[in-house]
């Protein structure tokens, strides 16, 4: 707000131009001020701003006391009071129910003051991205690693949880349980997730961390055998397998599986089987415009969009005064997904730097050869 003393100063100043010849439009530009208010200011110039005791009339277009105590209490019934509002409200719209706008939901929720983190961890680091790599469809691009869960008696023995993503469709395309992290292990997972998904040669990067399992002779003869491009994170930096880390908090934060709870290893396959099939068919992602991984997967997230839009469309239509800034959101189907990105490139676009390493593991030599356009 401006100060009376301001406001004597700056009508000074326009006054003292203006005595020297200069026009009052001209010298009230050079401070950003409108000539009205330099006339205003002219009469009155001890008056005080009046905007911060100014009485503002209701928004007729506003929902009333009644819809915000029916959001507040759809939104905080047990079958969604578990989920956050983005994700409540997509749950709730798939559903065919509208009772407010996703924003409009959070600015009910901050006035009540009930619109909080429902989980315990802190801000993500800031790091910079290395170059990326382009999905434009399923099985192009996956990126995987290993976490660990903890035995419900021994505080020394763990279960190691093997799991690939397809960052094109946040799905998860493979997942297992092992007693350890070997190399053997890698191997074998692997090719399971191959053979599952029918990889054709040299169709799919698989991106992954510098673990030992990951560099191992044997798991880079798997890739040799399937064609399949390796890509590595650089060292001691997490932010660059970001999709196997957002699922793996998922999977122990919202999916509560990171608790000691695992008696035995069957245990832990039947948790982590029930938890893959909840996460790939009813959480929604927000990088891919708020469809399942399982919808994304299959390419049905363009009619699960238009689906949406004709929930919304027939809401508008029961109240348009609410929709005050043309059509309002749309549902689109979300474009490519990248890996880390930074340089953008397509599978189709490697370059003569982009090598991959073919070792004859028989004779220990190592060629290197450009990769096919």
């Amino acid at each position: 707000m401006i100060r009376p003393q301001d406001r004597r100063h700056a009508v000074d100043l326009i006054n003292k131009a203006v005595a020297d010849g200069a026009r009052a439009v001209k010298a009230c530009q050079c401070l950003n001020l409108a000539y009205s208010t330099y006339r205003k200011w002219m009469n009155d110039p001890d008056g005080e701003d009046g905007r911060p005791r100014a009485i503002h009339a209701p928004n007729s277009k506003a929902l009333c006391i009644e819809e915000k105590k029916a959001v507040l209490e759809r939104y905080c019934h047990p079958d969604v009071c578990d989920l956050s509002i983005r994700q409540a409200y997509y749950k709730l719209l798939d559903d065919g129910e509208y009772l407010a706008s996703e924003s409009t939901v959070y600015r009910i929720f901050r006035k009540s003051n009930v619109n909080v983190r429902r989980d315990g961890s802190r801000a993500p680091v800031k790091r910079n991205k290395p170059t990326s790599f382009e999905a434009t469809g399923p099985n192009q691009v996956w990126s995987w690693d290993i976490t660990y869960l903890k035995d419900a008696k021994h505080k020394q023995r763990f279960y190691y949880v093997f799991a690939i993503v397809d960052i094109y469709s946040r799905f998860v395309v493979h997942a297992d349980v092992y007693d350890n992290e070997g190399t053997d292990n890698a191997k074998q997972f692997l090719e399971t997730a191959f053979k599952k998904h029918h990889i054709k040669p040299r169709a799919l990067v698989l991106h992954s961390d510098n673990g030992a399992a990951m560099k191992a002779a044997e798991t880079l003869a798997v890739l040799q055998k399937y064609k399949v491009r390796q890509s590595n994170s650089r060292p001691r930096v997490s932010n660059d397998n970001p999709y196997s880390e957002s699922l793996f908090k998922t999977m122990k934060y919202r999916g509560l599986m990171g608790k000691r709870q695992y008696r035995s290893i069957d245990y832990a396959k039947d948790k982590l089987k029930k938890f893959v099939t909840k996460y790939n068919t009813q959480w929604v992602h927000s990088g891919i415009n708020n469809v399942t991984p399982l919808c994304r997967f299959l390419r049905q997230d363009d009619i699960l969009q238009k689906r949406r839009q004709a929930v919304i469309q027939s809401a508008r239509k029961r109240h348009p005064c609410r929709w005050i800034q043309g059509q309002g959101k749309q549902f689109k189907t979300a474009g490519s997904q990248f890996l880390n990105p930074d340089k953008p490139k397509t599978l189709n676009e490697t370059t003569s730097k982009d090598r991959l390493i073919d070792r004859d593991f028989t004779s220990g030599q190592a060629s290197q050869r450009e990769v096919a356009a």
